[in-house]
């Protein structure tokens, strides 16, 4: 799943990396304070679902337009990695017609499930940061095709009290679904070209983990030499995480007395 439900403002029709027409449009910005950060700029593409909404001449330049699609970004060939060419735009794939909204109205909601494929090492507490990877549908435009590059993958960011859990729960290969918004920003590589990085920042509280990791678990302790039936493996492991940071039958995060669950499916 790779959803994105955004308002933003129609700046024209450009040309893309390959040719192809596309709507430029950007998502206004606000820091937590209310005070105006840069423009999150995302690149709409034709396609069916769309109709003829993505035609030039459907709306005028400054419009606010409800978008839904699917995000992605471009795959680069090896031959263009060598060169050093880069496409750092985010394309959305419309999954219905686009609509005029009024200019007053706010949206910026990214919907994502994969699994987690890095944890980057952190410096700061607060924050833990890794990557996402979510099947996605064919677009041989953006290189994204079969059979080995249909995956999507997106940089996330968990703050505070989302951070502290994931940094329990989550591991290479953790499957996981989040509601967040999309961040933007630019910097200059060392090579001195100017790059765009988009970071997905989780919403409070709205991020899940799913799926079976009895063998993810059960390899820790094999490594080691231990002779562990997965199941049991899996459930050791599961209480050990309850508990990390907090005394037993104590809840990580608030530090007030909890239920300590066998398994993940008995607290859901």
């Amino acid at each position: 799943m790779n959803i994105l439900t955004a308002c933003a403002t129609y700046t024209g029709h450009v040309e893309t990396f390959n040719g192809l027409k596309a709507l430029r449009c950007v998502i206004p910005d606000q820091d937590k304070n209310g005070n105006s950060k840069p423009d999150i700029p995302i690149f709409i593409v034709p396609n069916p679902a769309a109709k003829r909404s993505c035609e030039e001449g459907v709306f005028e330049v400054g419009t606010n337009l409800l978008i839904e699609g699917r995000v992605y970004k471009r795959h680069m060939n090896k031959k263009q990695e060598e060169e050093k060419i880069y496409d750092d735009r985010l394309y959305v794939i419309p999954t219905c017609a686009l609509q005029a909204a009024n200019k007053e109205l706010k949206k910026n909601r990214v919907d994502l499930a994969g699994a987690c494929g890095f944890i980057e090492s952190q410096n700061n507490s607060n924050v833990i940061n890794f990557g996402l990877v979510c099947p996605g549908s064919e677009q041989k435009f953006l290189n994204v095709a079969a059979p080995n590059n249909l995956n999507v993958a997106f940089k996330i960011a968990a703050w505070n009290d989302d951070c502290r859990r994931l940094k329990v729960l989550l591991f290479k290969g953790r499957q996981i679904a989040i509601g967040g918004k999309i961040n933007f920003n630019t910097y200059t590589n060392k090579d001195g070209v100017r790059r765009c990085e988009y970071r997905i920042t989780i919403k409070s509280n709205q991020a899940s983990s799913f799926g079976d990791n009895f063998k993810v678990f059960a390899e820790e302790d094999l490594k080691k030499g231990d002779e562990l039936d997965i199941k049991k493996n899996y459930q050791k492991k599961c209480k050990e995480a309850f508990r990390k940071d907090g005394p037993k039958n104590t809840n990580v995060l608030t530090g007030a007395p909890s239920e300590v669950f066998e398994t993940p499916l008995q607290q859901a």
